[in-house]
Parts: structure tokens; sequence; C-alpha cells
């Protein structure tokens, strides 16, 4: 019976994924170089722009670019297929705004996919070879072709040698090589948290209803703005909640048309008039009388001002200062859908370097990080997502891979999967886990974690969320370093955090302070 050559149908999406990679990325394109083969793309097209690429970094080492689009007319000038140039024009008419996003690529996850790509394409050659030295009865082509048969292979699968290869050195110490940070926080935040990378898994600990879900919103707002895509996966807030919050972050607006306080920084000195530099102070007045009464901000003396003198300084002053707030009185209307499609259409058209925001609800305890890695693989496959942020709200709310007798192993697992699935993808993980001092009102601290601290071992970067109730009134969270691996962090200082959640802002202003 005759030996039939059915060749693999080429993979598309992955294709024209990998040659816009290698146009617009130097440092995929610097890798990609070691593994490509004559025969690793199939589409004739994007095997022909991928050959463009490999010449111009030959020469300048560096990817094309825009200057893809003069490569093109110079090649094909004189005897260019004609269909062939056609289907080019498409391509680069598609991925004009692929430029933007160039520098947000994960780069290492589709290295991985690229890596596999050419082995298989490589092995699809390999079989239709032997397919013909067997049907024609060659037996030493045949073996001769197996003998001499090399694997497509990274260096970095095959392991590195620390001292002696270069690219694991440019990989970990150029600026812009391997893009590994994904997210930075703003202000004093983001000096004291650090950046956040990929494969890092980062947590929110806080008891019930001091905001959580807020602080993973942010994280996933912050990271849209930078260009990346992010999964908002959520067990406990509906899609219109979760558009209700996006949209007052992004327009600064209530639900309800009214007053509403903005907080601003202020001194609890300068509030009660005890200040210590006196000479410093904005002010003369206070807020605080000597009986301990506080004015209520419709009540603030006309001509009291916010002292700030002693937050920013580098002296023995700064620890002066004890953060507190001046709430500002604002008129401002609601938000409503004609304000919420104006928003829309404007970020639309403006905001083209914007990672995509996918949002997915499912009920608590319904589902595994199995079914979550599918999801993933769905959102790749069919809609060409491939998130650089993951965020669940949150950990212990998700199935366990298997029963446990005791709720604090099925957490850990949980933990230990999304650090996983931030290894696989190369992505940057972010969750929630509840707190359990709620009963006694104390500060989370440092193995404050419900059910033991099982899942902390895991975590790259914890924070502690604390809000006293009248820091709530006050506008003010506290964020305190649980853990933070591979650096050096303050167990004494914490952040303090101005917000305004009547307008969708867990985030104005940080501090670092006692």
């Amino acid at each position: 019976m005759p030996i039939i050559s059915r060749l693999k149908p080429p993979d598309n999406r992955l294709e024209r994924r990998i040659v816009t990679a290698m146009i617009t990325n130097s440092d995929y394109l610097r890798q990609v170089k070691e593994i490509y083969r004559q025969n690793s793309l199939k589409l004739k097209f994007v095997k022909t722009i991928a050959e463009w690429c490999l010449e111009y970094y030959q020469e300048f080492k560096l990817c094309p670019g825009l200057h893809i689009q003069d490569i093109f007319h110079a090649k094909t000038k004189v005897n260019f297929q004609q269909e062939t140039a056609d289907e080019i024009t498409d391509f680069l008419t598609e991925i004009s705004e692929e430029y933007e996003q160039a520098g947000n690529l994960n780069v290492e996850y589709l290295l991985k996919q690229t890596e596999e790509h050419f082995r298989l394409c490589s092995l699809d050659d390999l079989r239709v070879s032997l397919n013909k030295s067997i049907i024609s009865n060659n037996i030493e082509e045949g073996e001769a072709l197996a003998k001499t048969y090399q694997r497509v292979v990274r260096q970095k699968t095959r392991g590195i040698d620390i001292f002696r290869d270069i690219d694991p050195l440019v990989e970990t110490f150029s600026e812009n090589s391997s893009n590994r940070v994904v997210l930075k926080f703003p202000g004093e935040f983001g000096r004291i948290v650090g950046d956040l990378e990929r494969e890092m898994l980062v947590a929110f600990v806080g008891n019930t209803g001091v905001g959580k879900s807020w602080w993973l919103l942010q994280c996933a707002w912050w990271g849209v703005m930078s260009g990346q895509d992010v999964l908002y996966v959520s067990f406990e807030m509906s899609q219109p909640q979760i558009v209700t919050r996006s949209y007052q972050w992004v327009t600064g607006l209530p639900k309800k048309e009214g007053r509403i306080y903005i907080p601003q920084w202020d001194c609890n000195l300068n509030q009660n008039g005890l200040c210590p530099h006196p000479n410093s102070r904005t002010n003369k007045k206070s807020l605080i009388s000597l009986a301990g009464t506080a004015c209520t901000p419709d009540n603030y003396p006309t001509d009291y001002k916010p002292c700030t003198a002693c937050q920013n300084t580098n002296n023995k002053q700064r620890f002066s200062f004890e953060p507190s707030t001046f709430m500002k009185k604002e008129k401002r209307k609601k938000l409503d859908l004609p304000s919420a499609l104006k928003i829309r259409n404007l970020f639309d058209r403006i905001n083209k370097r914007a990672g995509k925001f996918i949002f997915v609800r499912w009920p608590a305890r319904s589902k595994s990080m199995d079914d979550l890695r599918m999801y993933l693989q769905n959102l790749e496959e069919y809609e060409n997502i491939i998130p650089s942020i993951l965020i669940t709200d949150y950990a212990n709310k998700m199935i366990p891979s298997q029963r446990y007798s005791e709720k604090r192993h099925g957490i850990e697992d949980v933990f230990i999967d999304h650090k996983s699935i931030a290894q696989e993808r190369n992505i940057l993980a972010i969750t929630g886990h509840q707190g359990n001092t709620v009963r006694d009102g104390k500060d989370l601290k440092r193995g404050n974690w419900q059910e033991g601290v099982a899942g902390l071992n895991e975590c790259d970067l914890s924070m502690m969320v604390n809000q006293k109730e009248q820091e709530k009134d006050s506008g003010l969270y506290r964020i305190l370093l649980g853990k933070k691996r591979d650096d050096e962090y303050s167990a004494t200082g914490q952040l303090w955090i101005l917000n305004c959640l009547s307008i969708g802002r867990p985030y104005l202003d940080s501090w670092w302070g006692k």
C-alpha cells in the first residue's frame, strides 16, 4: 500500500505573529535568527519578509521597523511575483499599529512558541523526505537523512554556562533586551515596591471590605495604559460593576451628581496646631480644638491651608510629618451613558498604544486553574490575544487541582498554580487574598493570612492593605510590604496612599513613612 504524504497545514496566525515580531522587535529577531532555517516558515510571503528582516539585522543589528516599507519597495521593483507582493502589502497594512506595541511584546513566550513551530516544521520536512525514500525503496538515502538530522533548538533549552555564555548577560542586564518589566507603580509607591516583572506572582492581602478588588483593578488600569494586554478574572464583581468602576477611574465622575470630597495631603501636627517647625508651617490656624474636636470639611476655616512642608524633605524633619488629609470640596456631574461614550470614543482614537482589558466573570468555586489555562489558550488561539498580565479576584475562590483534608493546603495548591502559569507563559500574575484580623480590628502584618501562610511562600511580592474607619473617611490607605523576593525592603515603614473611591480612584498619591 503506497504511503501518502500529507503536509501539515501551516499555522498561519502564529507565522504572522512570528514575522511581525521580526519586523518590530530587535531582541526577538536577535534570538530567533539562531534557530531560523530555510524551511522554518511555510507561508511564502511570510518567509520572504522574514528573510528581509534577517538581511537587515545582519547589516544593522536592528529590526527593520518602519524601514520594512522601504525594503519592500526596493525588493519588489523588478521580477517579483505580483501575488506575493499583494499579500505582503495587505499584511504590512494590517500590522500598522503593531509598531506602537513592539516594546510590550512577550519575547520569551513567543520564542518558546517559535521554537516549537520551527521544530515541527523541521520534523515535517524530514517526514516528507523519509516518505519519498521509503516509497522509492531507497534505504541508504533514508538512513542518511535520519542520521544527519539536526534538532532545531535554542541555546536556553539546552541550559546555559553562567560565566561563559553571552546571551544570558545581554538578556539580564541590557535595559531593552528581554522586556522583563511589565508594570511600574507611580510615585513613592513605585519606588518602594519596585518594578513588577514577568514570571512574578504578586498578592494584595486585606480584610473583608478593605478594597482588594479596587487595588487589583488599579493594577489592571495601569497595565492597560502602559500598553499591556490584561486578563481580569473576577469571582466577585459583575460586569456592570467592573465597567462602572473603570469608567469612573477614567472620567473622575461619581455615580451620583453632587458634592464630593477629594483628599489632599496635610499633616496632623498642622491640623492640631502642635507643629514643631512653626517657621515652615503654611498657616497659623488649626482644625482641631484643644478639646480634641475636629472640624468637618463643611466647617473648615476659610483661611486654613494644608501643610506638607516636612513631607518631602530628606532630613530628620521628614519624620515630623504625620500623614493626614484635607478634604477639598468639589461638585461634579454623575457618570452617565453620554459621558461614558464620549470617553470610549476618545480612548479609541488617541490611546493607540493602550493594551486590551479582557474581563471574564466566573461564579466563586466554579473554576480550577486548569480551566484558566484552557481559557488563556483559547484566547490566544481564537482571538489572537496573549495577555502580559493575569489578574484573578481572587485566588482562594478557585478550585484546587485536587481535594485536600485541610483548606490551607488547597489554597497553597492554587497559589503554586498561579506561580506556575506566570512562569509557563512568561507573564505577571496578580491576585488577592483574605486576611484574618477582621474580628480584632488590628492591622494586617506578615503572617496574618487566613488559613495560615501557605500561599505567601509562593509570592514574589505581597502587600498588606490596611485601613481603619477614620482613615476610610479621610481617604487614606496604608500598605505594608509582607514579602519582597530578591530585594531589600523596610519591615517597619509603610506606604500611605491617598484615595477617592467615590470617583473610582484607589490611588491619587503616595508617601512612605512611619
